[in-house]
């Protein structure tokens, strides 16, 4: 929504600074001091612009441009000032989207790092408690090993002992038969 709402102001910015411009123009022609300025830019202008001409024609080498009339130097000079006063309000616009979109973009990267750095303590901690895990019932496997072989080995005497004492007693009977 809030991207929306930029792109809606950006929009609005940029239609409204044509008519601006206009009045940007009137101001700038009927200042005292930047009117001179921007007419020998405008006629700075005329004479590069003659000079690449010539130059595409392919006339090359040394050529007079004579200056123009006030009122077509004025001319000039009104489409540059208008024609600038937008392109700065369109350079402003660019550069300011620019920015919050970087800006945004560096956010969504800490986001991820942070998640990222989560899922890898995450991983860390796992891996730390199955491997304590791990120990514990190894231990507990040893110890029931033990305890089995313990077990087999009493089995076994307790067999034995069984076994001595049932020959000993048929022992008994079959030495009295005797």
């Amino acid at each position: 929504m809030a991207a929306l709402v930029f792109k809606i102001f950006t929009l609005t910015i940029r239609t409204a600074a044509k008519p601006l411009a206009g009045r940007f123009q009137a101001w700038v022609l009927d200042h005292p001091t930047l009117r001179p300025a921007v007419v020998n830019l405008a006629q700075k202008m005329h004479k590069i612009e003659v000079g690449i001409s010539r130059a595409a024609e392919g006339k090359v080498g040394k050529f007079f441009v004579g200056n123009m009339s006030d009122e077509r130097a004025l001319e000039l000079a009104s489409k540059v000032v208008s024609e600038g006063f937008v392109f700065g309000v369109g350079v402003t616009v660019i550069a300011w989207e620019y920015e919050r979109q970087h800006k945004k973009d560096l956010d969504k990267k800490a986001k991820e790092d942070a998640f990222r750095q989560a899922l890898d303590q995450k991983y860390i901690d796992e891996k730390t408690r199955l491997e304590e895990e791990n120990a514990q019932q190894s231990t507990m496997i040893l110890a029931m090993i033990d305890r089995v072989d313990k077990l087999e080995q009493d089995l076994h005497e307790l067999q034995e002992e069984r076994e001595r004492q049932r020959n000993s007693r048929w022992g008994m009977f079959s030495l009295q038969g005797r």
